[in-house]
């Protein structure tokens, strides 16, 4: 690990600490301004949008549309079938009589009064009238009685009158001629039934569409579907919706939808912010209520005296001073002590406390032999320790309880640089270990218990050192913890 850590180091394999901050600023802006976005209804309608132009059905239907052809399709097969019929001779001579004034005139006299009176008497005088007349000389042969006075001779000259009239000679005529042959040999042909049923589907302004639609190569262009595509288009190049587009789907996106900030302390204040950090190690705290060491330590830690605030910094100061103090002694208990060093511990036990997240903790790498800085988790009973980072005469990270203690050593930072410490845990027994966001360490079966636990950083002296006073400094610290909704 040490080597690795080293070859990831020296050839630029872990990003820079600036470039990762960098990173984190731009995506938390852009989240919260992707935040504000969310819920409107101008990306309400976006989205839809998105969706629809997405959807497998809008996809089959642009394929479907711009791969459909005239070549081959009913549209085609109507209009050749139609165009053909459109040429036959036989049709072209039926409608020019249909269409002509002649026929016209023949239609309407063959409907008129005239012509069925005629046809009447026509019938009349050929089946009925000689009969009738014989009967008639025959019945009246002796005496005055005269035919000329009998309605069948009456109807017998009507029927010469209409014979003689324009109308009647015209009807005659055309009935007889060409130009009635061929409408009545066409009328109910085939031919003519078939045409009649093409042209009612080619004059159908629906048919119509179709087949302009299907003869434009552009055809997708004239759609609604297409409208649609176009807007999406058109929004997807608004910088609001396609840096939504952009990070929606990223893990950092991700991260900040299922996480809240618990803690972004960036010690920008003069003093430590008391809502947020005791300055008194958890075990402390849940105990006597002070500060204490335990037995072997050489350092006590003051109340606040040897931390500090500076330049956006903060400062856990380790010195060489005498100072009276508590210490833990088995099995006396608590007693008063002596030591020669001086240091500083916060914690986050009245302020936070989280059962699984993600802590980062901008820290200057600053190892010394005697002098251990350290951030680690715990619970109020001290039975077990995710260290986040121990930086000392060997820097590592690891989880310690009941006695186990598991780590991993870390070999190759650069000594007085900043980096970026990281730890998430989740599930009770999963955690992982990072330095500028490369993972390190991580264990799958770690026993949580479910306990909450509470951040502290201090340092501790280990053995003499000359190297005093001696700084543990941090630019900040972050706590994400998820969202009850995204468990």
């Amino acid at each position: 690990m040490s080597l690795k850590i080293f070859l990831l180091n020296t050839f630029g394999k872990i990003p820079k600490t600036a470039k990762l901050e960098t990173e984190y600023s731009e995506n938390r802006k852009k989240f919260l301004e992707l935040k504000e976005l969310e819920g409107s209804e101008e990306l309400d309608n976006f989205l839809k949008l998105e969706q629809e132009v997405n959807s497998p059905k809008f996809i089959e239907e642009k394929k479907r549309v711009t791969g459909l052809k005239y070549k081959g399709s009913e549209e085609q097969k109507v209009s050749d079938e139609f165009s053909k019929l459109d040429n036959n001779k036989k049709l072209m001579d039926f409608y020019r009589v249909a269409e002509s004034a002649d026929f016209k005139r023949y239609k309407e006299l063959k409907e008129s009064y005239l012509v069925k009176e005629f046809m009447d008497l026509d019938e009349y005088v050929k089946s009925d009238f000689e009969r009738e007349k014989q009967s008639f000389i025959e019945a009246h042969k002796g005496d005055s009685a005269a035919f000329e006075d009998t309605m069948s001779y009456k109807k017998k000259q009507a029927h010469e009158d209409l014979l003689k009239s324009d109308d009647v000679q015209f009807w005659q005529q055309y009935q007889s001629g060409k130009d009635h042959g061929i409408h009545k040999s066409m009328v109910n042909s085939p031919e003519h039934v078939r045409y009649e049923e093409l042209k009612a589907k080619v004059e159908n302004e629906e048919f119509k569409k179709n087949k302009e639609f299907l003869e434009n190569p552009k055809r997708w262009e004239t759609t609604e579907e297409y409208k649609k595509e176009q807007k999406f288009e058109e929004l997807k190049k608004e910088s609001r919706f396609k840096t939504y587009l952009e990070l929606k789907d990223s893990e950092g996106f991700k991260f900040f939808e299922e996480h809240d900030i618990a803690i972004d302390d960036d010690f920008d204040a003069r003093e430590f912010d008391a809502k947020s950090w005791l300055d008194m190690e958890t075990t402390c705290a849940n105990s006597l209520g002070m500060n204490f060491s335990k037995e072997g330590d050489m350092h006590a830690c003051t109340k606040g005296m040897n931390i500090k605030v500076a330049d956006g910094i903060a400062h856990i100061e380790t010195r060489k001073e005498k100072v009276d103090s508590f210490m833990w002694r088995m099995p006396d208990g608590f007693v008063p002590a002596e030591f020669d060093y001086t240091t500083g511990s916060i914690s986050t036990i009245d302020s936070f406390d989280c059962k699984e997240g993600v802590i980062e903790i901008k820290a200057k790498y600053n190892p010394d032999n005697g002098i251990v800085d350290i951030a680690y988790l715990t619970n109020k009973e001290n039975s077990l320790q995710i260290n986040i980072f121990e930086i000392g005469t060997v820097c590592r990270m690891g989880y310690l309880t009941n006695g186990e203690n598991h780590n991993k050593s870390i070999k190759g930072l650069s000594k007085n640089k900043f980096y970026i410490f990281r730890v998430e845990w989740k599930d009770g027994h999963h955690i992982v270990w990072k330095v500028n966001n490369k993972e390190i360490f991580k264990l799958n079966k770690v026993q949580l218990k479910n306990d909450p636990l509470f951040l502290n950083i201090k340092s501790i002296v280990v053995k003499e050192t000359a190297k005093v006073p001696h700084q543990f400094d941090l630019d900040w610290v972050r706590v994400f913890v998820k969202k009850e909704d995204s468990k």
